[in-house]
C-alpha cells in the first residue's frame, strides 16, 4: 500500500467519523433550526425542532463538543452553527451532484445503446 492509498483510506475514516453523529435526525433538525449567523435560545430551538427538552439538552452537549454548533456563555444561553458546518454541506451537495451527473450521462449512453440496438432488429 502505497502512502497516497494510506493517506485516502484514513481520509475517508475520517470522513465517516466527522459525519456519523450526524447521522442522528433530531441532530439533523436543530442544525436546520440554526441558520448561520443566527444565535437562538434553547427554549427557541425547543419550540421550533419539537423536541424533549432533555433530548434536545444531550444532543445540543453533543453538538457543542463535536464543534458543530456553539454556545454563548450569555444568561440564557445562545447556540449558533459552526461555520464549517455549512462548507461540509457545500463539499456533500458537489459531490452528489457530480455522481448524479454521472448516473445520468451513463443512464443517457445506456438508453442510446438500446435505441440503436432496436433499430438494428437487436434484443438486447
Amino acid at each position: 500500500m502505497t502512502n497516497t492509498d494510506i493517506e485516502i483510506k484514513e481520509a475517508c475514516r475520517l470522513i465517516k467519523e466527522i459525519m456519523a453523529p450526524l447521522e442522528k435526525e433530531r441532530r439533523l433538525d436543530i442544525l436546520k433550526n440554526l441558520p448561520t449567523g443566527e444565535l437562538k435560545t434553547f427554549g427557541n430551538l425547543q419550540i421550533q425542532t419539537n423536541i424533549p427538552a432533555s433530548s434536545l439538552h444531550d444532543h445540543l452537549k453533543a453538538l457543542v463538543e463535536l464543534g458543530y454548533i456553539q454556545k454563548t456563555e450569555d444568561r440564557p444561553a445562545r447556540y449558533y452553527r459552526n461555520e464549517y458546518v455549512d462548507k461540509l454541506c457545500e463539499l456533500a451537495t458537489y459531490f452528489r451532484a457530480r455522481k448524479i451527473e454521472e448516473l445520468t450521462k451513463k443512464l443517457s449512453e445506456y438508453q442510446e445503446g438500446n435505441e440503436v440496438a432496436g433499430e438494428l432488429g437487436c434484443r438486447c
